[in-house]
């Protein structure tokens, strides 16, 4: 589960596992939604035990994200 709060100022949010794009939000947040929510990420089998966040976004943005595993 990824969660994820990128406020007034629109950031992207890719998922990565064994180097290969799992997820992405596009780019979210605005003055409206504040760019809260959340998506469940489906990781494919392989032997990895962590998965790579990279957040793409302008100068001066804040963020913050967190990666939950149900196991």
């Amino acid at each position: 589960m990824l969660s994820y709060e990128t406020y007034a100022i629109p950031d992207k949010i890719e998922v990565f596992y064994q180097g290969a794009l799992i997820h992405n939000t596009g780019y979210v947040g605005d003055n409206l939604n504040q760019g809260t929510g959340s998506a469940l990420v489906n990781v494919p089998p392989g032997t990895a035990t962590s998965v790579v966040v990279r957040v793409t976004g302008p100068n001066n943005t804040d963020w913050d994200y967190t990666v939950n595993c149900p196991r």
